[in-house]
């Protein structure tokens, strides 16, 4: 797999991913519980959007106006195709070329969706070349694979327009998180392939709002998540312990 050079992104452990590349979209590799939580994710984004009036209708949701997002971190496209059908111009980036490929395969699936355009690139590259271009931009659990949270949220939010909106979700860097994600579910249970997670690129939900607040942006919620064993499903929590979904405003000048 080549690589790029990206100060944020941890090259060895990317890698990793070209190892599921053909299993993106599929519910019963081992990429289900990230399937599960990209849909669950998509339920909170389309909730804010709603109450903006960005968009019309709910389950089959509509964009009011042609807006352009940015999905960072896109993997093989599951948030990425969502948006566009709802009406959205969506760049997928992401640091994995195999992901890209993987992406850009489901995608000749609709010969209809051509609203998507997917790129191999990092975002401390392309906010760069498109500073202020989009008006959403999300990234969905990406955090905990960056070395460098503050230097990744930055360039995220220089990517946004004035008045846009932000989106994270990650795991806190808690000793549940710890408990749930790395022993249990990466140890135990194995639900979690051995190496998808390292507790020490964990940031919590608050930190993120710092570095937001440092860079100008408003941080206007949150909602705690986390993964039921029994069930095996993702679900909404109470706390942020284990992970959460947030999002941010960037201010008008």
């Amino acid at each position: 797999m080549p690589t790029l050079d990206v100060p944020t992104a941890d090259v060895p452990h990317n890698a990793f991913y070209s190892k599921y590349k053909s299993g993106w979209w599929d519910l019963n590799s081992v990429m289900r519980p990230l399937i599960q939580l990209n849909q669950l994710d998509l339920e909170y984004i389309k909730g804010v959007l709603f109450e903006k009036d960005i968009i019309k209708g709910y389950e089959g949701f509509q964009f009011r106006d042609k807006l352009r997002i940015l999905d960072v971190g896109c993997g093989g496209g599951h948030l990425t195709e969502s948006l566009a059908r709802a009406g959205a111009d969506v760049c997928g980036i992401d640091v994995n070329s195999d992901a890209i490929e993987s992406a850009k395969d489901h995608l000749l699936l609709d010969p209809c969706l051509k609203n998507v355009i997917y790129q191999w690139d990092s975002i401390e590259n392309h906010c760069v070349k498109n500073a202020e271009q989009y008006d959403i931009v999300i990234a969905n659990n990406v955090l905990h694979h960056v070395k460098n949270h503050d230097v990744f949220v930055k360039s995220c939010v220089k990517a946004v327009k004035p008045g846009g909106l932000i989106f994270f979700s990650s795991f806190s860097k808690t000793f549940e998180s710890w408990l749930r994600i790395i022993v249990v579910g990466q140890t135990i249970t194995r639900t979690f392939p051995y190496d998808t997670f390292h507790w020490d690129k964990f940031v919590n939900d608050l930190d993120v709002e710092k570095m937001l607040q440092e860079a100008g942006c408003k941080t206007e919620g949150s909602r705690g998540i986390y993964y039921d064993i029994f069930s095996a499903y993702w679900r909404w929590n109470n706390n942020t312990n284990t992970m959460y979904m947030m999002h941010a405003t960037k201010p008008t000048l």
